[in-house]
Formats: C-alpha cells, sequence, structure tokens
C-alpha cells in the first residue's frame, strides 16, 4: 500500500466521519428542537392546568360560602321557628288561662244565682205551713 492510496482511504474515511457527524450534529438539532417544542407544550399544558386549578380553587370557594350561608340561614330559620313556637305556646297558655278565667267567674256566677234561688226558694216555703197553708 502506498502512501497515496492511503490518503485517499483517510480522506474517504474522513468525509464518511464528517457524514456521520453532519447527520448526528443534525439529529441532535432535531431531538433539540423537538424537546424544545415538546417542553413548551407541557409548559403551556401546566399554565393551562394551573389556571383550571386555580377556576376551580376559586368556585369550591365559593360554594363553600354558600354553603355557610345556607347553613347560617336554616339555624336562622329553625329559630325563627322556635320562636315562633314558643310565643304561640305562651298565647294558647294565656288563651287557656282567660278561658279557664271566664269559665271559673261563670260557675262563681251560677253558684250564686243557685243560691240567690235558693234563699228566695227557702222564704218562701217558710211563710207556709205543712199543709200548704199558709200561717196567720
Amino acid at each position: 500500500m502506498n502512501i497515496s492510496e492511503g490518503i485517499c482511504i483517510h480522506s474517504a474515511n474522513m468525509e464518511a466521519l464528517l457524514d456521520t457527524q453532519s447527520e448526528l450534529s443534525q439529529q441532535l438539532k432535531d431531538i433539540t428542537n423537538t424537546a424544545a417544542s415538546t417542553i413548551n407544550e407541557i409548559d403551556t399544558r401546566l399554565a393551562k392546568l394551573k389556571l383550571e386549578q386555580a377556576d376551580h380553587e376559586t368556585a369550591l370557594e365559593k360554594l363553600e360560602e354558600l354553603e355557610k350561608e345556607e347553613i347560617k340561614e336554616k339555624e336562622r330559620q329553625a329559630d325563627d321557628e322556635r320562636l315562633r313556637l314558643k310565643i304561640n305556646a305562651e298565647i294558647k297558655a294565656q288563651e287557656e288561662k282567660e278561658y279557664f278565667a271566664a269559665l271559673l267567674i261563670q260557675f262563681r256566677w251560677k253558684a250564686h244565682m243557685k243560691r240567690q234561688l235558693l234563699k228566695v226558694s227557702t222564704k218562701g216555703k217558710k211563710g207556709k205551713a205543712k199543709g200548704g197553708k199558709k200561717k196567720k
């Protein structure tokens, strides 16, 4: 093998290596570009997910506030209902008290009237004799 053949082989090998190096460099650039675009897509998706999460958290907070307000409203309504029942019970008790007081007055009046009637009827009987005739 002579030097010129070695130089030719060496040059061919160099060209092959340079071609391979160019191909590998291009593949590296393509992979780097693909990776960069993939990372950008992932970052974009992540940003969208974070926005959605923030929206969901806001909605959840609003729902929790509504739930608290609803619970307070139910408690207020329950308090109002208890107060209404208490007032109704007091009104009923007062009405019953007045009813029974009026009834007691009626019974006392009837008893008084019976006593008056009894006094009148016993006065009339004292004046009569046993035979039904009046004493002279």
